[in-house]
């Protein structure tokens, strides 16, 4: 009202005047459970929340907006809309987070196969290369590549500042779509840059410690690039890049394997002091790499009892 029609009125007496005319909260308000509510992390950028909400978010339209919210902040970092919670929406969530504000340390999730591979799914050899005891997911092993944890939780109510998120949007990012006459998804993902700005500059707060613990994305490291090797007997080992410190693993690599049919056969090479060459016998037959011991015990005199 105060943005659209220069009308100022308090929340309460928007609310008499409402009851007044008997027009009810579309919300059930029931009375409220006691519980210990999490404390904030201590700064922006330790972890995100990240979920989908499927709502009627364009009039006649039902999808999934696909966003994340700094736990320390309480800013959106990210939102898009797709037709359904799907790996590309949260992709384009990560992706407005990373260019916005750079690289979180973890993200918290819930259990959906986007996020969680089943516990019977099959380990591909490079997972089982790098030891790992569980199949990646696409959206897990991106995270992996950028050294950003992720914790899953166990319930919604575990991930209450994201769904206390969704009923705030669903009140007003549904209003002010139907104000702003946005028919299309397309236009709804346009329309939201402004939207997230808007919001954070209302509702975000100021974390307990103002340095963010963002990390700046940095694509790669040039070859024979000069770098800083760090070791603790806490944080294990780690490597400083012009200022950045960053996570390392170990390179494992693959094991070639050649199959059996393409093993090259070729006779067998000896020395000129082999018994072969005293024997006077010559083999006239081809054998694979893996007999080698067994033909030289056949033909070495001091092999036979």
């Amino acid at each position: 009202m105060r943005e659209h029609e220069g009308i100022t009125v308090s929340q309460s007496s928007v609310s008499r005047i409402l009851k007044a005319k008997g027009i009810k909260s579309p919300r059930k308000h029931k009375p409220p459970k006691p519980h210990r509510t999490r404390e904030r992390k201590s700064q922006e950028g330790l972890l995100l929340q990240m979920d989908a909400s499927p709502y009627e978010w364009i009039p006649g339209i039902k999808c999934s907006l696909h966003g994340a919210i700094d736990d320390a902040r309480g800013n959106i970092t990210g939102l898009y809309f797709c037709e359904n919670e799907c790996l590309n929406g949260y992709f384009e969530v990560k992706k407005q987070t990373i260019l916005e504000y750079g690289l979180p340390v973890s993200v918290y999730v819930d259990r959906h196969t986007i996020f969680k591979a089943p516990s019977n799914a099959k380990l591909t050899i490079y997972d089982e290369l790098e030891g790992k005891a569980l199949a990646y997911t696409q959206f897990s092993r991106a995270m992996q590549e950028l050294s950003i944890g992720m914790v899953y939780a166990y319930s919604p109510q575990a991930k209450s500042r994201i769904e206390r998120l969704w009923g705030t949007l669903q009140d007003r990012l549904a209003l002010e779509l139907r104000l702003a006459g946005i028919s299309s998804l397309k236009e709804a993902n346009a329309f939201l840059p402004g939207f997230i700005r808007q919001f954070n500059a209302r509702f975000a707060v100021v974390p307990r410690e103002p340095q963010s613990a963002y990390r700046p994305l940095i694509v790669s490291i040039p070859n024979k690039a000069t770098i800083t090797v760090l070791t603790s007997h806490r944080f294990g080992m780690r490597a400083e890049y012009k200022g950045c410190v960053y996570e390392v693993r170990k390179a494992v690599r693959p094991a070639k394997v050649i199959p059996k049919e393409d093993r090259a056969k070729r006779p067998i090479k000896v020395k000129d002091d082999h018994p072969w060459k005293n024997s006077g016998v010559e083999p006239n037959f081809t054998y694979e790499e893996s007999d080698r011991e067994l033909v030289a015990a056949i033909y070495d005199p001091k092999g036979w009892e």
